[in-house]
């Protein structure tokens, strides 16, 4: 769960006074983008975690991938 979550006013700031969305409109665009990053952190996180057991098997055969290979 997060602990923090920009405000209303702090999305604004970044957005910039040309911003013509009502806050409401603000909320869901910053609660949008919250789940957006917690996506991309999540996969970088288990691809970090695949990465890190691939390293710690260790070097494989990788002849037996090869179908029909010569």
């Amino acid at each position: 769960m997060r602990r923090s979550v920009l405000s209303v006013s702090q999305c604004r700031k970044i957005l910039g006074p040309s911003c013509a969305l009502d806050d409401s409109e603000v909320e869901v665009v910053r609660d949008q983008l919250y789940s957006l990053a917690e996506v991309v952190i999540d996969y970088f996180d288990l691809h970090h975690r695949e990465s890190i057991r691939k390293a710690l098997e260790g070097p494989q055969d990788h002849q037996s991938n090869d179908l029909g290979a010569n």
